[in-house]
């Protein structure tokens, strides 16, 4: 039955269920709301604990207040330091480019010359250095339904708000990795290059020697001097000022482990004796060379925490909107002689290996391999990975059980298909630990570190075939590691207490 409206003076009249049914019964005995709820049956009815599909849970009925505070544990946009930390310059074209001095002239001829003669000519040096800005970005969207939803009222937080917010951290928490850990090899589904490479990847091919591997030991302070003291000798660092350090939370609370352990002062007890409060937060470092404010991040892992995706009961599960498939099970291969290996008599024992295919839509389960791998010293372990379809990168992760949840078992390796979606292999040679932390010491100064940025964030709109109204969040930039010599990075950071934390 159509609702009836009456206008009056210009107003519209709804009439209740009560005046229609009056009105529909004519004056004689009508339905009215009263009467409902008298009906012993349709009480009954309504207190059934045995639900249809589809028409909420099998509970009665209940008083109900939906809290409009949002419960949430995820990350914030103060979590993200890299990026909100590295200078940003404006790129006006798709190449950018920049000259970087090399030398002033020679310092190992001789200086002096001869009454009447001539001074040895001297010659500059400089290298232009280049990088593509790259296109990155998420798609988004809201029903229409939803938004009339917030419009009028009915829903607790502004749902198309909500959406740009989510999809912004979205984006940037994806760019605070990729800054670190980009490959431009990994492309998109179509096989065209859409990464850059990350701070890991060009400080590697330019400047090796600032990569520091601890191999599994924890970091300490005598290892911040002898790094800061590098930076001053080789990237002839004199001011400190924009030195930043950036590091994994866990590898901060050993270094506070430290001060500690070398400042323990007994406490008070008695009544008049004034108590002492343990523990000072280490908000940077004061070395020889000058001071180096730390920061925590929890975004030094290519992906979350460095784990396979879970769900809230622990269980392994893919992640993404359209991850491609799991792969078929991975062929493991001892290797007893690796003239490369880096497992010593400390690491040698038997490993468990799995293996996740990523693609433009997300990541896919974990794959356990063949067989375990006992691997000597010296030795190494090959996986073969076979051909999965869309996959446009392979996860490798390890552990020392049979277990791809088990919290030692870890990230260790991003394996790139020659061809998406084809087979790749990867070598084991323990060039990175699972479960271990990084440090970053960056000198944030555009002369030597640098995002250039074509665009700030835009929302482009999508065209609008459904109720869903979609659009997409970009940024157009790409990163610059200009003076690769006043970059540190230590990998592979072992931890001084044998407790993993889930």
């Amino acid at each position: 039955m159509e609702p009836q409206t009456q206008q009056g003076n210009g107003r519209r009249l709804v009439k209740s269920f009560e005046t229609l049914s009056r009105e529909y019964a004519g004056g004689r005995n009508y339905i009215s709301g009263d009467m409902i709820v008298d009906q012993l049956t349709e009480l009954r009815k309504a207190l059934a604990t045995q639900g249809g599909a589809g028409f909420g849970d099998q509970t009665p009925l209940r008083l109900e207040n939906l809290d409009a505070t949002m419960t949430s544990v995820l990350f914030q946009a103060s979590h993200l330091k890299l990026f909100n930390s590295i200078p940003r310059v404006p790129s006006a074209q798709i190449l950018y480019q920049w000259i970087r001095a090399l030398g002033y002239g020679t310092q190992r001829g001789n200086l002096g010359f001869r009454e009447g003669g001539v001074a040895q000519t001297g010659l500059s040096s400089w290298i232009r250095g280049n990088a593509t800005v790259r296109y990155l970005g998420v798609k988004r969207g809201f029903t229409h339904q939803v938004m009339q939803v917030g419009l009028m009222g009915g829903a607790f937080v502004d749902p198309v708000a909500r959406e740009h917010r989510d999809g912004t951290l979205q984006l940037l928490a994806g760019l605070e990795r990729n800054i670190l850990f980009g490959d431009s090899l990994i492309t998109d589904a179509s096989g065209t290059t859409v990464n850059y490479d990350g701070l890991l990847k060009q400080t590697q091919a330019s400047y090796p020697s600032s990569i520091f591997d601890m191999h599994g030991q924890p970091l300490d302070f005598e290892a911040l001097e002898n790094y800061t003291e590098r930076l001053v000798r080789v990237g002839k660092l004199v001011n400190f000022d924009s030195l930043r350090m950036f590091t994994k939370p866990r590898v901060l609370s050993d270094l506070a482990k430290l001060k500690i352990h070398a400042e323990r002062k007994m406490l008070g007890t008695g009544a008049n004796t004034p108590g002492y409060r343990p523990g000072t937060p280490l908000r940077g470092y004061d070395s020889q060379q000058g001071y180096i404010p730390f920061e925590q991040s929890i975004f030094l892992d290519p992906v979350d925490d460095g784990k396979v995706a879970v769900d809230q009961n622990g269980n392994n599960v893919a992640e993404g909107a359209s991850p491609p498939a799991a792969p078929a099970s991975a062929t493991v291969t001892v290797n007893a002689s690796d003239p490369a290996s880096l497992f010593d008599a400390s690491f040698a024992g038997t490993y468990y290996y799995w293996v996740t295919a990523a693609g433009d839509g997300g990541e896919s389960l974990a794959t356990a391999g063949n067989a375990g791998a006992a691997i000597a010293t010296g030795g190494s372990a090959s996986v073969a990975i076979p051909a999965t379809q869309y996959a446009t990168v392979y996860r490798v992760y390890r552990g020392t059980v049979n277990s791809a949840t088990d919290p030692n078992t870890g990230w260790i390796a991003n394996v790139v298909p020659s061809v998406v979606g084809g087979a790749a292999t990867y070598t084991d040679e323990n060039t990175w630990i699972p479960q271990t932390g990084i440090m970053l010491l960056l000198n944030m100064e555009e002369p030597d570190l640098a995002i250039a940025q074509m665009a700030p964030l835009i929302k482009f709109p999508l065209a609008v075939v459904s109720t869903t109204i979609e659009f997409m969040l970009m940024l157009y930039h790409t990163l610059a590691v200009k003076a690769p010599e006043r970059v540190i990075i230590v990998k592979n950071i072992g931890y001084r207490t044998a407790e993993v934390l889930q």
